[in-house]
């Protein structure tokens, strides 16, 4: 009776954790900027592979090429520094980069929690 109750609370606690870990991701990011009006097609893929991410997304936001990265590790991110030094500028979430020059695109990225 002891070892059931230990396991059943062992479990509620790993729901409850788990549902609190709001990791960001490629997923989330979309959404955010889908609830903002702009228009993202997971059709429209940058070469994501390149730079040693798993997956990518592309879009346009007020005139501007938006590119968004999700790297499967830190280690992949860190070897997609290597390749595309300048990505070290680019604004960074959990495994989530955002490339572009729009300033809207970076403002909608920078609130997403």
């Amino acid at each position: 009776m002891k070892t059931k109750r230990i396991v059943a609370l062992f479990v509620i606690l790993s729901v409850f954790l788990t549902a609190c870990s709001s990791k960001f991701t490629l997923q989330k990011a979309i959404k955010e900027y889908q609830k903002y009006g702009v228009e993202v097609s997971e059709k429209q893929k940058p070469y994501y592979q390149m730079v040693g991410a798993k997956d990518g997304v592309m879009f346009y936001m007020g005139g501007y090429v938006v590119k968004l990265y999700e790297f499967a590790s830190e280690a992949d991110y860190q070897k997609g520094l290597k390749i595309l030094k300048a990505m070290k500028k680019y604004p960074k979430k959990d495994l989530v980069v955002l490339d572009t020059d729009s300033k809207g695109a970076k403002e909608v990225f920078n609130k997403i929690k």
